[in-house]
C-alpha cells in the first residue's frame, strides 16, 4: 500500500507524487507537488521560504516570487475549505503552513487504498460451501450481475491506464545556452527555423538586423532591415523570402529576399504582427482591435475577428485551418484566442487555467499535438506548453509549465519535435553617476526605478525583477523593505516632508494601482485604481499633487494624464494628453512634460496658458525629469527625423540634453557611453540632493537557449 496522507477533501501519494479528489486526479505542476509535500510533511508547522527555496528549487537559482507564484497557483487549484479559509495560510515575516483546518478534516476520514492500488488489486473469489447449481431466472441473473461486476473492473482498469497515459506530464531534460556572443535579441518579435537554422532579429548599434544561427550556435549571416526598428515577422516554406514589419502600426510591410536586395514592398498594406499561412498562400495579419487574412501579397483583406483589447502575434496551425493570437485586455491582463477558419468562431485557449489571463504568443509542434507558449507574471516569465488529445469523444486540453527562472523567455518559442528554441533574458537594471567618473551608485542593487528624497539623505527604490519596494541610505546601508511580498512594485516617490512614500502597485496580475506607505514601514493604503497601461508617476513639489498615466480602468480608460490630489481624488485630466506617458513636474509646478506613446515626442504642458509645446523629435525618447531649483528639464534620447537634421552625426547616439523654460530650446550635455545605453534608452533620471544626475541603464543578456524536452 502506497504512503497517503489527507487534507481537506484531498489525498496525497508520496510515491509517485500525486493529488486526487475522490477519483478525480489533480493537474500540479511538480513542483507544485513538492511544496505541498513539504506543507503536509510539517504537518500544520510553519515552513520556512528558505527551506521552500532549498527543498524545492536545489541548486536552481531563483527570486522569491517564484515561490509566491507557486503557492498562489496551489490555492488557485485547490479552492476554499468548507469555511472559507485557504489551504494554505501565509504566516509574515515567517512562511507558509497547512491549515490546521484542512489537517483537522482528514482525521475523520478512514485510509483507503489509492487508485492505482485498487486498479491492481483483483476482485476475490467466493469462499464457502459450493452451492446446488441454481437453474432459471435467479439463476442467469446472478451470472449477469457476476459478467457486469467483471466488466465494470476491466473497464475501470483501461480507463486508469489511459488516464495515467494522459496524465504523463511533457518535462525537460537539458537546457543548452545556444548563444553567448552578447548580442541584444529583439525578444517582442519571433524566430523561426528553417533548414536547420534559426532566423531571428538582433539590434546591433541602435539598429535591428536579421540574424542567422545553426543549431551548433554558429552565427553566420547578418543581414541589415529596410527600417531601423523593422522585426522578422514571417519566412516563406522555401526560406528565401521574408517578411519585415514594423511595430507600432506604421503601415509599412515589406517581402524581402534571404539573398540580399529586391526588396518589394506590399502595396496598400495597413496592420501589423504579419504571419504567412503554412502553404504560403495567405496571410493572417493584425489591424487596430481586428484579425484580418489577406492573400500573400496582403491584398483582398477579410475580417476575422474583433476583441476588447489589442490584439497581437497570430500563428496558424498546421493545417492550415486555426489562427491563435495574443490580446491585451483592457483591465491589463492578456490572453490567448483562437479563430476556427470554417465556422469563424472565436474561442479562449486557455479557458479555465489559473494563468489564463496572463499568457500570450504561442507556437505549435508541426503535428498540432502540443502548443507551446509564455505566461507573464509581474516580474518574470515561464515556458508552459499544452497538449491536445481526443479521448474517447472529447478534445482534451491539459497544460504544463515547462521552466521558470532564473532566465525569463519573454516570448519568441519556436518548437522542432522535442526541442524549444527560445529567447532567454538574463537582466539586472544598474545605477551609475552622469558625472565624468561615471561612478555606479548602490552597485548591489538591481532597480529599474527610484527616488531620493528631499533632505538627500534616503533612496526609496523598486527591485528588478522581484518587484519589491525598499529604502536605504544613499550608501546601501539601512536597508528596509516597506512592500508586502505578493506585491510587485514600481516609480516611488518621496512625499514633501519625506514622511511617505507613493508608488504604482501590482497584485495578483491586477490593474496598477497607486498606493502610499509610512517612509518606517507599515501597511499600504490604496489611493487609486489604474489602467492597464498605467506605468509612470510623478510627485509635485508642492506636496499636495501626483500626475499618473492612463487612469481609469477597463473600457472606461480616457488615456489621458490625470492629476489626483494627494489622497487618491482625480483632479482633472489634461487636454489633449491622449496616450501620452511619462510625466514629470517641474519644481514650481507649473510645467507638466509628457511623451508622446511612440516616444518620439517631448512636449511641455503649461498650467497657465494650458497648452503644450513640442520641444524635441526624436525616434526614440528615454528618461526625464526636472531638476530641484530651477525651471531646467533634463531627458535623454537617440536622435533620428527632425533631431537629427540640427545635430547631424549624432542620430545613433544615446545623448543627454537639456531644455530650460524660456532658455535657448533644447541643447546637448554629454553622451552617453554606448556601454550604459546597451542598445536602448534608460526611462529612469533621478537628481540627488547635490545636484548629480543618476542613469539606469540595462546589463545582462539575451540569449537563445535549446530547451530538449520530453513531449510524450
Amino acid at each position: 500500500m502506497k504512503e497517503i496522507q489527507f487534507f481537506g477533501e484531498y489525498t496525497f501519494e508520496k510515491s509517485p507524487l500525486l493529488v486526487m479528489r475522490g477519483i478525480e486526479m489533480i493537474d500540479l505542476t511538480p513542483r507544485q507537488l513538492e511544496t505541498l509535500s513539504l506543507l503536509l510533511d510539517a504537518k500544520g508547522e510553519v515552513v520556512s521560504r528558505e527551506t521552500f527555496l532549498d527543498k524545492v528549487w536545489g541548486d536552481v537559482i531563483v527570486e522569491e516570487h517564484n515561490l509566491t507564484q507557486t503557492i498562489f497557483l496551489l490555492r488557485k487549484t485547490l479552492g476554499k475549505l468548507p469555511n472559507g479559509q485557504e489551504y494554505i495560510e501565509t504566516v509574515p515575516k515567517k512562511g507558509y503552513r497547512m491549515s490546521p483546518s484542512a489537517l483537522s478534516l482528514s482525521t475523520m476520514r478512514e485510509p483507503s487504498l489509492s487508485l492505482s492500488d485498487k486498479t491492481k488489486k483483483k476482485i476475490p473469489s467466493p469462499v464457502g460451501p459450493v452451492a446446488p447449481v441454481m437453474e432459471g431466472r435467479r439463476s442467469r441473473s446472478i451470472i449477469k450481475k457476476m459478467f457486469l461486476i467483471q466488466a465494470a473492473v476491466l473497464v475501470v482498469t483501461m480507463a486508469a491506464t489511459l488516464l495515467r497515459g494522459f496524465q504523463a506530464r511533457p518535462h525537460l531534460l537539458k537546457v543548452r545556452q545556444l548563444t553567448h556572443d552578447g548580442v541584444y535579441k529583439v525578444s517582442d518579435a519571433p524566430i523561426f527555423l528553417r533548414d536547420k537554422r534559426l532566423f531571428l532579429t538582433e539590434r546591433q548599434d541602435s539598429r535591428n538586423i536579421l540574424a542567422s544561427i545553426s543549431l551548433d550556435g554558429s552565427i553566420y549571416r547578418n543581414q541589415v532591415l529596410p527600417f531601423r526598428d523593422g522585426v522578422l515577422s514571417g519566412i516563406g516554406t522555401g526560406a528565401e523570402d521574408i517578411l519585415i514589419a514594423r511595430p507600432g502600426d506604421k503601415g509599412t510591410v515589406t517581402v524581402a529576399s534571404l539573398k540580399g536586395g529586391n526588396d518589394r514592398p506590399l502595396s496598400e498594406f495597413n496592420g501589423e504582427s504579419p504571419a504567412w499561412s503554412p502553404d504560403g498562400e495567405h496571410l493572417a495579419f493584425i489591424r487596430g482591435q481586428q484579425l484580418f487574412t489577406a492573400d500573400k501579397v496582403g491584398q483582398n483583406p477579410v475580417s476575422l475577428a474583433t476583441v476588447q483589447g489589442i490584439p497581437f502575434w497570430p500563428v496558424w496551425s498546421p493545417d492550415g485551418t486555426t489562427i491563435r493570437f495574443s490580446v491585451r485586455e483592457p483591465d491589463g491582463g492578456q490572453s490567448i484566442q483562437e479563430v476556427n477558419l470554417t465556422t469563424k468562431r472565436l474561442s479562449p485557449v486557455l479557458q479555465g487555467e489559473p494563468h489564463e489571463h496572463r499568457a500570450c504568443c504561442g507556437v505549435w509542434t508541426s503535428n498540432g499535438k502540443y502548443f507551446a507558449y509564455v505566461v507573464e507574471n509581474s516580474a518574470s516569465t515561464s515556458l508552459w506548453v499544452q497538449r491536445e488529445e481526443i479521448l474517447g469523444w472529447k478534445k482534451i486540453k491539459r497544460s504544463w509549465e515547462l521552466v521558470s527562472g532564473p532566465v525569463d523567455f519573454w516570448r519568441a518559442p519556436v518548437i522542432d519535435q522535442d526541442h524549444i528554441y527560445a529567447i532567454g533574458e538574463q537582466a539586472r537594471h544598474k545605477l551609475v553617476l552622469l558625472n565624468s567618473k561615471f561612478a555606479p551608485f548602490l552597485p548591489a542593487v538591481s532597480a529599474n526605478s527610484l527616488s531620493i528624497s528631499h533632505d538627500g539623505q534616503w533612496v526609496a527604490y523598486s527591485v528588478y525583477p522581484e518587484g519589491s519596494l525598499w529604502k536605504s541610505r544613499l550608501d546601501g546601508t539601512e536597508r528596509t523593505r516597506l512592500s508586502a511580498h505578493d506585491e510587485y512594485t514600481r516609480m516611488p516617490q518621496w512625499s514633501s516632508d519625506d514622511h511617505e512614500i507613493f508608488y504604482l502597485r501590482m497584485t495578483d496580475g491586477k490593474p496598477w494601482s497607486l498606493a502610499r506607505v509610512d517612509a518606517r514601514g507599515g501597511k499600504p493604503g490604496i489611493l487609486a485604481i489604474g489602467g492597464s497601461g498605467t506605468s509612470e508617476l510623478a510627485y509635485s513639489a508642492a506636496g499636495d499633487q501626483l500626475v499618473m498615466d492612463q487612469m481609469g480602468s477597463g473600457s472606461t480608460r480616457s488615456g489621458k494624464l490625470a492629476i489626483l490630489s494627494s489622497k487618491g481624488k482625480l483632479l482633472e485630466e489634461l487636454p489633449e494628453s491622449e496616450g501620452m506617458t511619462a510625466a514629470r513636474w517641474s519644481s514650481d509646478g507649473r510645467y507638466i512634460s509628457a511623451v508622446s506613446a511612440d516616444r518620439e515626442q517631448l512636449r511641455v504642458f503649461d498650467r497657465v496658458s494650458r497648452k503644450w509645446d513640442v520641444v524635441f523629435n526624436s525616434a526614440r525618447i528615454g528618461a526625464s525629469i526636472w531638476d530641484r531649483k530651477g525651471n531646467t528639464l533634463y531627458f535623454t534620447a537617440r536622435q533620428g527625423g527632425a533631431a537629427s537634421q540640427s545635430q547631424p552625426g549624432q542620430d545613433q547616439r544615446c545623448t543627454l540634453f537639456r531644455f530650460q523654460v524660456g532658455g535657448q530650446g533644447v541643447t546637448q550635455v554629454m553622451e552617453i557611453p554606448e556601454v550604459y545605453a546597451n542598445g536602448d534608452v534608460s526611462r529612469t533620471l533621478e537628481f540627488t540632493a547635490d545636484g548629480d544626475l543618476i542613469f539606469e541603464y540595462l546589463d545582462g543578456s539575451a540569449e537563445i537557449y535549446d530547451l530538449n524536452v520530453d513531449l510524450r
